[in-house]
């Protein structure tokens, strides 16, 4: 299962995912995700409020304390396909 990176902003979401899951942070950079998102990444909300790949960078950096404070662990893909 998956869950949108925006519900790791809420201390009370990283604890429910921690008590009930593990969840593993799967740590690309924000030009894989582009690429991994294709067409869709002009369908996202948050990355219509500037120029995308600012935005992507900026979220990665407002949300990656989230993402390891709720991850059990990471992986980095590298050039790997998902």
């Amino acid at each position: 299962m998956t869950c949108g990176g925006g519900i790791l902003g809420r201390a009370e979401n990283r604890a429910l995912l921690k008590r009930r899951a593990c969840a593993i942070w799967l740590m690309v950079d924000p030009r894989t995700a582009a690429t991994r998102l294709g067409a869709l990444g002009g369908d996202r909300p948050l990355l219509r409020r500037g120029p995308v790949a600012v935005r992507r960078r900026a979220l990665l950096d407002a949300r990656a304390s989230a993402y390891a404070a709720a991850a059990a662990g990471g992986v980095e893909p590298g050039g790997q396909s998902p």
